[in-house]
């Protein structure tokens, strides 16, 4: 058994040619998973990081039943407190506290239900990317406190330009009724038609006067600096804050964009179908290579059972030879497809056309692939499990030979 493997080697040099095409298909296998999945990858972090940076930011901070309810009671006490802790925890970039209650817009005989967020004009620039997605007018003022931005499909179906005013109604922290005169100062447009068509903006201190919420809100977004940074950050979050009951907690952005996350599994698990189909393609032709050799060596074999090797001896031989073809060949392709994926990461991937499109809603049209330790296992897995599975089919034919047959075969 131990001059199996030198056995092996030699074998593979015996056809040069078979077996440099035979390499060849498992190197391009290889280096396609590789570039097609660290792009996949690529993908979704883009997806994740337009998705966080217009609305939702990586991570929130609320009340534990906040996010199910959405009650005007269900509030954060002492929001400074807890934006220092946001603040200082390892990963942040930014963190921005805000007010999110249910209001009734009204112009003129049009009213419409609609989702009024009281920011910190500052800290939510720094946070989200709204300030750049005004598209009409001017961003929110603190020292304009009735202004306010709405979305475009909102601002249409009021009728509402720059300038109008709205009457908004709603309900007081206290229970009380909640009505306010403001003015449009701005039009923004996301994209998202749910934020476009529901949600307006104003100065968080105003809404809190206007709700009668002096020293609370209803959440605290937090953008990272990674995505990758998530549980590292949430668990240093979690660990300060207070804790008892209706203590607040922490929430990534799977939890309150849950759309967004089935999204990218169901599309990661199609990508996997279609990348394992891809490379069961290529493992057929390399099957093919291995039944010709197997063929070809009948006599050979048939000369080994009979003086006496084991035909699972035999079997093993073949089966060594399709392993260690797949190390040279994986190695190659990883190699290469390591290079053409860090190429592409260095400036990323823009298609053509959607510059524009991107451009408008704020979004970055530039995909970088990106290079994890699942893109790495996940190739070594699918590619070794196809190279043993098509050299498993011609070992067992030689298990199935007689030796008599054997040397006769032609």
């Amino acid at each position: 058994m131990n001059t199996l493997p030198v056995m092996a080697w030699r074998n593979l040099g015996r056809n040069r040619r078979r077996t440099a095409l035979s390499g060849a298909a498992i190197a391009f296998a290889t280096a396609l998973l590789i570039f097609f999945q660290a792009l996949q990858l690529g993908s979704y972090d883009s997806m994740i990081e337009n998705t966080v940076r217009i609305n939702s930011g990586h991570l929130q901070i609320q009340h534990p039943e906040f996010r199910e309810e959405g009650s005007i009671v269900l509030a954060l006490e002492d929001p400074d407190k807890l934006l220092k802790i946001a603040d200082n925890a390892p990963g942040v970039v930014a963190a921005s506290p805000r007010i999110v209650t249910g209001m009734l817009v009204s112009k003129k005989d049009q009213s419409f239900g609609a989702m009024l967020m009281g920011i910190d004009a500052a800290r939510e620039a720094r946070v989200t990317t709204i300030k750049t997605l005004v598209k009409e007018g001017e961003y929110l003022d603190p020292a304009d406190p009735q202004g306010v931005i709405v979305g475009k499909t909102l601002a249409g179906n009021l009728g509402a330009t720059i300038g109008d005013e709205l009457i908004l109604m709603g309900t007081s922290y206290d229970g009380s009724t909640a009505a306010e005169r403001v003015h449009v100062r701005g039009i923004f447009k996301t994209g998202l038609p749910e934020l476009d068509r529901q949600s307006f903006y104003a100065n968080l201190s105003a809404v809190q006067q206007w709700t009668w919420m002096e020293g609370r809100v209803h959440s605290i977004a937090i953008l990272l600096d990674d995505n990758r940074s998530i549980n590292k950050a949430r668990d240093a979050i979690a660990a300060q804050l207070p804790t008892g009951e209706d203590a607040p907690v922490v929430l990534d952005w799977k939890q309150i964009n849950p759309g967004i996350d089935q999204a990218i599994r169901l599309d990661k698990a199609f990508g996997q179908v279609m990348l394992f189909v891809l490379v069961m393609i290529v493992g057929f032709g390399i099957m093919n290579t291995f039944l010709m050799s197997a063929l070809e060596r009948t006599r050979e074999f048939g000369v080994m059972l009979a003086i006496g090797v084991r035909p699972r001896t035999c079997a093993w031989m073949l089966i060594l030879e399709g392993q260690l073809l797949f190390l040279v060949s994986f190695l190659t392709g990883t190699v290469v497809g390591t290079l053409v994926t860090l190429y592409f990461s260095r400036d990323g991937i823009t298609f053509p056309g959607s510059d524009a499109m991107y451009e408008s809603y704020g979004m970055s049209q530039t995909i970088f692939p990106s290079l994890t330790g699942e893109v790495a296992y996940m190739t070594v897995g699918m590619v070794w499990v196809i190279v043993a599975l098509v050299s498993a089919y011609p070992a067992w034919r030689i298990t199935r030979l007689r030796p008599v047959q054997a040397l006769r075969f032609v």
